[in-house]
């Protein structure tokens, strides 16, 4: 019955999105525990890059005296010097930190854990607090980034949910290149559907652009969004692209939504005849 209603729910939304990357493999979301390793190392990987920009900014930030007494002026009136991560914790008078860490958190042979998806999570929410700042003081940040920063700090708190459940009982579970199916002490039949879906949906769309979104509803109620960047003539070809996608969607939800009728409707009449 669960599984029925999360059908129904998911043919009642059609979300289509146009992603734009740089290269392309094309292979398919490997076993469980390595697919959860390739979205942290992506995620580590986008971080540490763009990170060594935004601390040479935040460095010219920071020499401008009057530019540090006004945001800490700002975080005392808001009462939130203390807490801010903008603000060496402890430190008084209050000081402004100098840098964020751009060290890659993963390295080739090492092993991930819940723990280091919260590490992760809490890299890209220091990251946030000094991008905020840069893009607010009009410094060249891309607008994109602060949509990627909030990607990887919501998906960080979903996958480490997911790795606590999928862990043993009494072991914690540990992700591990040299392990067949990259975990070890897990399990995923402890794990929904939801959960297989939200590492699919994680691994599919990494650190990638969404270029463009199509949500149709069965109501009829359609919501494209278009990134800014491909708004132009240029970016013709990929609106097309898009366009023809939602087409076959559509052309498809259609053919499930109707199979699904047939099939209720051939039941219910095998009940009443």
């Amino acid at each position: 019955m669960a599984a029925a209603k999360r059908l129904l729910d998911d043919l009642l939304t059609l979300e289509i999105n146009t992603l734009v990357k740089p290269g392309m493999t094309g292979r398919k979301m490997p076993p469980f525990g390595h697919a959860l390793i390739d979205i942290f190392c992506a995620y580590d990987a986008w971080l540490s890059r763009r990170i060594g920009g935004w601390n040479a900014d935040w460095a010219d930030f920071r020499s401008d005296e009057a530019n540090r007494d006004e945001l800490l002026a700002e975080l005392e009136r808001n009462e939130t010097v203390g807490r801010s991560r903008l603000v060496v914790q402890g430190s008084k008078p209050p000081t402004l930190i100098e840098r964020i860490d751009t060290a890659p958190l993963y390295e080739s042979g090492a092993t991930v854990t819940a723990d280091d998806f919260d590490t992760l999570r809490e890299r890209a929410r220091n990251a946030d607090s000094v991008y905020g700042i840069l893009a607010r003081n009009g410094y060249d940040v891309e607008p994109g980034d602060g949509v990627m920063l909030a990607r990887i700090t919501r998906n960080c708190d979903q996958l480490k949910a997911i790795l606590e459940r999928a862990s043993k009982l009494g072991r914690s579970a540990t992700l591990s290149r040299s392990s067949d199916d990259g975990a070890e002490h897990t399990t995923t039949k402890t794990l929904s559907d939801e959960d297989m879906i939200t590492v699919r949906k994680a691994w599919d769309m990494g650190t990638e652009v969404v270029a463009l979104q199509t949500v149709v509803q069965l109501d009829g109620d359609i919501v494209t969004r278009i990134n800014e960047a491909y708004t132009s003539e240029r970016a013709r070809p990929v609106r097309e692209l898009h366009r023809q996608g939602v087409s076959n969607a559509v052309e498809h939800w259609k053919y499930l939504v109707d199979t699904l009728k047939s099939v209720v409707g051939a039941g219910l009449s095998k009940l009443t005849g």
